[in-house]
């Protein structure tokens, strides 16, 4: 199963201001780590794909590279400055004769690629995965979806059921508490693309000539 996550709150563990800034209801940034945590291993297996769209960890990388369930794709986030040998960790296991790590980090070795952007095509639909919300993105008068974090919940026009800045969607911890699976992004995908202006939904469904977008900006 493929799932997406922005984990920032995973970049904070030691942070104890993000408790504040976020308001999240915990009493200590252990407690914090720990919930977060559990809550990812609740809903993924150690043969689960996983996109992590930036921010994943402050310090302690390999505690988490280690703990957290999953083979791992990172997009990397502004606060993403792990030391390489951790980032190492990211390489598919015939990388590691190359980088002469040693047998331990061979047997923790769960990450499968590290990309700035990541454009691809993930379960039969295309996406622009990024760790910033993106005003603009290849094709998104096309269809293609934003996959992003950074903003804790509070950039509006990434949230579930909020059109106007097209077909993008917040995956952070902050608005979904866990990573969500592809099936949970492609419903709220749906949902967005239901509130489209006609013509745009015709262009994306059925290939229909686009035409003039009245008062709809942000599908350019």
């Amino acid at each position: 199963m493929k799932h997406f996550s922005s984990l920032t709150p995973i970049s904070y563990l030691d942070h104890e201001a993000i408790r504040r800034h976020c308001g999240r209801p915990f009493a200590t940034v252990e407690e914090m780590g720990v919930a977060i945590a559990t809550g990812w291993n609740s809903v993924v297996s150690s043969k689960d794909l996983v996109y992590i769209v930036g921010d994943f960890a402050w310090k302690n990388h390999r505690k988490w590279i280690n703990d957290l369930n999953g083979k791992k794709i990172l997009i990397i986030g502004n606060h993403d400055k792990m030391p390489q040998d951790c980032l190492d960790m990211f390489k598919p296991d015939w990388a590691y004769e190359e980088t002469k790590l040693t047998d331990v980090v061979k047997t923790m070795q769960q990450f499968r690629e590290v990309h700035q952007q990541l454009d691809r095509v993930i379960c039969g639909q295309r996406m622009t995965l990024n760790h910033f919300p993106m005003r603009s993105w290849s094709s998104s008068v096309h269809g293609t979806w934003c996959v992003c974090g950074h903003a804790h919940g509070r950039c509006k026009v990434s949230l579930p059921g909020e059109i106007g800045g097209g077909l993008i969607l917040d995956v952070g911890w902050d608005v979904w508490k866990k990573p969500i699976p592809f099936d949970v992004l492609k419903a709220e995908m749906n949902k967005k693309l239901a509130l489209m202006p006609q013509n745009f939904r015709d262009h994306v469904l059925y290939g229909k000539p686009l035409g003039r977008i009245d008062n709809d900006e942000h599908i350019d």
